[in-house]
């Protein structure tokens, strides 16, 4: 159960982190990008690539992503490598038992009038840096996070 508690606030700590202004990130945390679904973002769409294989809508729509405009929308559990330049908000929304693996490989996300990133609710989310890399979140919006959400979340 704390290990429960402990996820969720640090959950909730990043969404209101990441809700309430702009971030720079350059680490070194990820000396190699894992294995998992690439996906290059820019104002006109997405390209997502798998193992080197370019992936189509539909196959984007059977692994739970889906893309429309200003909005991209992670619900299934897995390793996502996220890069280039995007405006819209990113939600991750998998069941409470998945566990996603965001690594920021150059990415910059900006939403002038919401939240860029989101946490809907997944198990666990774990957030790497691409070492090299530059990664930029710009939120234009502050979320203030009550007892009902936090219980929520939990």
């Amino acid at each position: 159960m704390k290990k429960h508690t402990l996820a969720a606030v640090l959950i909730l700590s990043l969404m209101m982190i990441i809700s309430s202004g702009c971030f720079l990130f350059t680490g070194k945390a990820q000396a190699e990008t894992p294995e998992g679904v690439t996906i290059i973002l820019d104002d006109n769409g997405l390209n997502a690539f798998e193992g080197g294989t370019a992936l189509t809508e539909s196959e984007l729509a059977d692994m739970g992503i889906s893309f429309s405009e200003g909005l991209l929308e992670i619900g299934s559990e897995g390793t996502y490598i996220l890069s280039g330049t995007f405006e819209g908000t990113i939600a991750i929304s998998s069941s409470k038992k998945s566990d996603v693996v965001l690594v920021l490989d150059g990415l910059t996300l900006t939403n002038p009038d919401d939240e860029a990133l989101t946490v809907k609710k997944t198990g666990n989310l774990t957030i790497y840096l691409n070492e090299g890399t530059q990664n930029v979140i710009t939120s234009g919006t502050e979320t203030v996070i009550g007892p009902e959400e936090e219980t929520a979340a939990e």
